[in-house]
């Protein structure tokens, strides 16, 4: 950061996912409930309302898990702006001539 201006001169994060397979989970943890919440639906008969509940409750899960790893960490999502200039209460100091 340059320090006079506050401008960002670079920014990195250590990814959690491979940008050429950015399809591919990258938390095992997350990859793992991922597998469970599909292995749900799969023994289901398809067609049944609980198969569907348990497909849209996997699709879900997986949409979030991706959203979440290509987040950008190094950034934040939600930065609030500078406060507004407002006008001083004080009215301006009366002007006079040069000291005599």
């Amino acid at each position: 950061m340059n320090v006079k201006t506050g401008e960002v001169l670079a920014m990195a994060t250590l990814g959690g996912y491979d940008p050429n397979n950015y399809l591919e989970i990258g938390d095992p943890a997350v990859q793992q409930e991922l597998d469970r919440l599909k292995g749900a639906y799969s023994t289901l008969q398809q067609g049944s309302e609980a198969y569907d509940k348990a497909v849209n409750a996997y699709q879900e899960a997986l949409v979030a898990a991706r959203l979440a790893q290509w987040r950008n960490r190094g950034s934040p999502t939600a930065m609030s702006p500078d406060p507004p200039l407002r006008p001083s209460p004080w009215p301006p100091p009366l002007k006079r001539g040069p000291p005599r």
